[in-house]
């Protein structure tokens, strides 16, 4: 106990602490940050955006090891029928980049209505997703896509009208049962007929939502890396919210930086932990050998190092989490920003590492005895 007294006595000591303290607050309060930031971006992609994967090998099991994972479809893969008049078909002018010369004139509808386009979830390819329903039976079918326009013709108009479409160059035949608003275009059909069409596949295909922006990029990453077929696709969809508070690529923007800014101060923070752990035990290895002349042994002064380093670094982090919490609590007041009080997960790799750097040091430690 009194070496320990006398360690912490020490002017130097209080510098350390000082040092430390100032250091671990600065990482605390960019990791409330990062977290918070990083959350807002996670629910606004949650809320905006869709993963579809089309191949030829099945990637269920690469995608669903990942927690994140909220929702995964089984879809087909189906192409417009341009043949079929129920739907119209956007009007689209192709020119040639180099000459300016069209390529292609298709003219639009002289009404607004229901395009085919609008029911497409993968431009490459015009790729239309059909998944199973449990309430659709027979050839009915129900086309969902975010509505954002006045059509002169009501869609009402098109209920139990029919609508051919394109599975591996066979046509299948439907009438339409009802027309919903949702985020993503979508067609469904009674769950008999997607499994029944499904026996004909030649690719595999799934809709995925996940409310974790790295980690569909992590998914993104891993299957392009994996697929080298042209008609692979994997593509994220994201659909603008009318009312939405936040820009996505802002926040995208905003979490880059603070997890690069972490990054870089978490290794600095590392470093002059070490070189302050360093110079501890440099200046107190006279002690060390006073201890070793009283009795002590090498193993009995490396325990009473390590009690003192471990007691002092209990005492940085207790007066960084107080002082972080008020000036969190601050934050919260005066700015409305909701950061997290207390990380404990955060704060247990500090401990974790801390105890790492300090065991590292005194079982090196063999010149100071």
């Amino acid at each position: 106990m009194i070496w320990i007294k006398g360690f912490f006595r020490k002017a130097t000591t209080k510098v350390y602490f000082f040092v430390l303290c100032f250091l671990f607050i600065g990482i605390y309060l960019l990791n409330a940050f990062t977290n918070y930031y990083t959350n807002l971006l996670n629910n606004v992609f949650r809320e905006s955006t869709v993963l579809y994967v089309v191949g030829q090998n099945d990637y269920y099991n690469t995608i669903s090891k990942y927690k994140s994972i909220e929702s995964i479809e089984e879809a087909l893969i189906f192409t417009p029928n341009y043949e079929c008049k129920t739907l119209a078909r956007e009007g689209q002018v192709i020119q040639d980049g180099a000459t300016s010369s069209i390529i292609s004139n298709i003219p639009s509808e002289d009404l607004l209505r229901l395009t085919w386009e609008e029911l497409v979830a993968i431009r490459k390819g015009n790729q239309i997703f059909v998944l199973p329903s449990d309430e659709l039976k027979g050839n009915e079918i129900r086309l969902s896509f975010n509505t954002q326009r006045y059509y002169d013709v009501p869609l009402s108009t098109l209920y139990d009208k029919p609508l051919n479409i394109i599975y591996n160059s066979t046509e299948y035949n439907f009438v339409i049962k009802e027309i919903v608003h949702s985020r993503f275009p979508e067609i469904h059909i009674s769950r008999e007929k997607f499994n029944e069409i499904k026996e004909y596949r030649s690719v595999y295909a799934y809709k995925i939502l996940m409310n974790s922006y790295y980690d569909a990029q992590s998914i993104l990453k891993k299957l392009n890396e994996k697929e080298e077929n042209s008609d692979f696709s994997v593509s994220l969809n994201r659909v603008e919210t009318r009312n939405g508070k936040y820009d996505m690529n802002g926040l995208i923007e905003m979490t880059g930086i603070l997890r690069m800014v972490s990054l870089v101060a978490t290794i600095v923070l590392i470093l002059v932990f070490c070189v302050i752990i360093k110079n501890i035990i440099s200046e107190e290895k006279e002690r060390m050998r006073l201890q070793y002349s009283l009795g002590y042994n090498k193993n009995q002064s490396k325990i009473i190092a390590f009690i003192e380093l471990f007691i002092l670094l209990i005492l940085v982090i207790l007066m960084a989490l107080l002082v972080s919490a008020l000036l969190i609590m601050w934050i919260k007041d005066s700015q409305n920003i909701s950061l997290e009080l207390f990380d404990f997960s955060f704060l247990a790799q500090i401990v974790v590492i801390s105890i790492i750097i300090i065991s590292t040091f005194l079982l090196s430690l063999k010149r100071y005895l």
